[in-house]
C-alpha cells in the first residue's frame, strides 16, 4: 500500500506539473499574441566578454580579455605620446571642433525625437478605448514611424552638423522606430488574444521602461535583476568613456592623415594603410556599443538578459554573423520581419528571409546616405551579396571544414568594413 500510494503521489506531480507546463505555454502564446515558436525568450544571463562574468578562474576567455584591455592602453598611452612629441598638443582642437559643433543643437533634437515617439502610447490608447478603429489605428502606427524617421533626416539635412553627428543622430530614431513598432504591434497581438494583462500595459510608464531597456521586442515580462549595482554603472561609464577616446585617437592618428590624401593617393595604397586600423576600429566600436552601453542600460533598468552578442568572432559563414554579432537588431528582424512575413502574411521561407535581408541593407545604406549626403548604394550591394555568400557557408564544403569557413570570414570581416569605409570616405573627400 505504502508503495501505491508513493506511484500515486507522484503520478499526481507528473500530471500537475504537465498542467503547469499547458498553462506556461498558453501565457507564452498571450504574452505577445502569437504563437510559441515567434516569442523570444529572454533570460538571465550575462554578456561574454563582460569583466565581471570573468572573474571565474575557469572562464576560456579571461586571459585573453586581459591581454585586449592591457593592450588597448599602452597603445592609448603609445598615442598620446606621438601626439605630444610630434605636434605639441596632445588634441587636434580644430578636429574637436568639427565633431562637438551644435552639439547642444543634436542633444535637444534627440530629446525631441524621444518625446515623439509616445505618441504611439497615444495611439494604443486611442484603440483601447474605441475612439478609433483599427484601419485608422494600422494608418497612424505607420504614420508616425515614418514621421519620426523623416524628422530626422529632415534635421540631420537642415543643420549644419559633421557627418559623425548625423550618424549617431539617424540610427538612434531608427533603433526608436523599431520599438514603436515592435509595442504597436505587439499590442495589437494582446488585443487580438484577449490578454487579461492587457490593456494594463498601454501606459506611459511601461513605454519608458521599453525605450530604456537594451531590447528592441517588446513583451510584457522581461527578467530583472534584484538591484541595480553603482560600481557596476561606473564601471561601464568609464569603460565607455576611455573606448571613445582611444577611437578618437585613433581616427585622429591613423585614418585622419591617410583620408586627407585620398584624392592623390592610389586606391590599393589607401586600403593597405587603413585595412588595420580601421578594423581596430571597427572592434572598439563593437565593445563601446554592446558591453558598455547595452550593459549600462540594462543595469540601470535591472534587464536581466545581457545577451547582446554571442561568439560572433567563431562565425564559419556570414549567416553566423548576422544572427551572432547584435542579438537585439537580429531579434527585431526575426519577430517583426521575417515570423509576420512567414505566419502573418504567409510568405516562403526563402522569400521572407530576402525580405528581411533588403529591410535590413535599406536601413543601413540609410544612415551612410544621410552620413555623406549622397547615395553610393556600395553598402547595401555588399550586404546582399551575403545571401550568396551565406548559401556557399551553408555549402558541404564549409560545413565539413569550420576552420576554413572561419578563416575565409575574418579575410571578409577585414576587407569588407576597411572597403566600405574608403569608398564613402572617399565620396565625402571628393565632394
Amino acid at each position: 500500500m505504502p508503495n501505491l500510494r508513493n506511484r500515486g503521489a507522484d503520478r499526481k506531480t507528473e500530471v500537475q506539473n504537465e498542467d503547469f507546463k499547458n498553462i506556461s505555454k498558453a501565457k507564452a502564446e498571450k504574452d505577445v499574441g502569437i504563437s510559441p515558436h515567434i516569442l523570444i525568450k529572454y533570460q538571465s544571463r550575462s554578456s561574454k566578454l563582460d569583466l565581471h562574468s570573468l572573474n571565474n578562474a575557469n572562464h576560456e576567455f579571461r586571459g585573453i580579455l586581459t591581454f585586449f584591455w592591457l593592450m588597448i592602453s599602452f597603445y592609448t598611452v603609445l598615442l598620446i605620446y606621438k601626439n605630444v612629441t610630434e605636434s605639441g598638443v596632445l588634441f587636434d582642437i580644430a578636429f574637436i571642433h568639427y565633431f562637438s559643433f551644435d552639439a547642444h543643437g543634436v542633444f535637444f533634437t534627440d530629446i525631441l525625437l524621444l518625446a515623439f515617439t509616445f505618441s504611439i502610447v497615444v495611439v494604443e490608447k486611442m484603440v483601447v478605448n474605441r475612439t478609433i478603429g483599427r484601419p485608422l489605428a494600422i494608418f497612424l502606427r505607420h504614420f508616425l514611424q515614418s514621421t519620426l524617421i523623416s524628422l530626422s533626416i529632415w534635421a540631420a539635412y537642415q543643420r549644419d552638423w559633421s557627418w559623425l553627428q548625423r550618424s549617431l543622430l539617424v540610427p538612434h530614431s531608427m533603433v526608436l522606430y523599431m520599438k514603436m513598432h515592435s509595442f504597436s504591434s505587439n499590442c495589437e497581438s494582446l488585443g487580438k488574444c484577449k490578454d487579461p494583462e492587457y490593456p494594463k500595459n498601454v501606459s506611459f510608464s511601461n513605454f519608458l521602461y521599453f525605450l530604456m531597456a537594451p531590447t528592441l521586442v517588446y513583451q510584457l515580462e522581461y527578467p530583472r535583476t534584484d538591484r541595480i549595482r553603482k560600481s557596476y554603472v561606473f564601471e561601464k561609464i568609464f569603460g565607455g568613456l576611455a573606448l571613445f577616446g582611444v577611437l578618437f585617437f585613433i581616427i585622429q592618428s591613423h585614418i585622419r592623415p591617410i583620408l586627407s590624401l585620398i584624392p592623390i593617393l592610389p586606391f590599393y595604397e589607401v586600403i593597405i594603410q587603413l585595412l588595420f586600423p580601421i578594423t581596430f576600429c571597427y572592434i572598439i566600436m563593437f565593445f563601446l556599443i554592446f558591453d558598455c552601453l547595452c550593459n549600462f542600460f540594462a543595469e540601470i533598468t535591472r534587464f536581466a538578459d545581457r545577451q547582446f552578442y554571442e561568439d560572433w568572432w567563431n562565425s564559419t559563414s556570414f549567416d553566423d554573423f548576422a544572427r551572432k554579432w547584435n542579438k537585439p537588431v537580429h531579434h527585431f528582424l526575426l519577430r517583426h520581419i521575417y515570423h509576420e512575413g512567414v505566419y502573418s502574411y504567409k510568405l516562403s521561407k526563402g522569400k521572407a528571409k530576402f525580405l528581411t535581408f533588403l529591410f535590413s541593407s535599406l536601413m543601413h545604406e540609410l544612415i551612410v546616405a544621410v552620413a555623406i549626403r549622397k547615395i553610393k548604394p556600395y553598402l547595401f550591394f555588399l550586404q546582399m551579396f551575403q545571401i550568396p555568400l551565406i548559401w556557399f557557408g551553408n555549402s558541404r564544403l564549409i560545413r565539413q571544414n569550420p576552420v576554413l569557413g572561419n578563416i575565409l570570414y575574418w579575410i571578409g570581416m577585414l576587407i569588407g568594413p576597411s572597403l566600405l569605409a574608403i569608398l564613402y570616405c572617399r565620396e565625402f573627400y571628393l565632394k
